[in-house]
């Protein structure tokens, strides 16, 4: 596999809606510390801008219907993906345990050393 076929994908906990959020929006820590009132937060899309694994965000439902092999998955959580396979590499436990979005970027630079 060549590294740039791996790619790291944000999962949210709440499905997709009508222009690409839904009501649950508010309940998903992962969204909570990633977005504010107008979109994703600026400190945020700089740092998913400078990582070298291709990142994408995926809804709950986005996520199980592209990747249906996964058995147990966990929402919200940071799954390691290639074209035809996922596998969790940060938990929704981690996540939810964040008190702020610099722990959520501490966490993900840990976790990618």
């Amino acid at each position: 596999m060549k590294a740039n076929d791996e790619k790291l994908i944000f999962v949210y906990s709440s499905d997709s809606g009508i222009l690409g959020f839904s009501a649950s929006s508010h309940k998903c820590r992962l969204s909570a510390l990633t977005k504010g009132t107008f979109g994703m937060n600026s400190k945020w899309k700089n740092f998913i801008r400078n990582l070298d694994k291709n990142p994408s965000f995926l809804h709950k439902n986005e996520f199980l219907k592209m990747y249906p092999s996964v058995k147990t998955p966990e929402f919200p959580a940071v799954y390691r993906a290639t074209p035809f396979n996922a596998s969790l590499f940060i938990r929704s436990n981690d996540i939810n345990q964040c008190a702020g979005l610099d722990d959520l970027i501490d966490l993900v630079v840990e976790k990618l050393k």
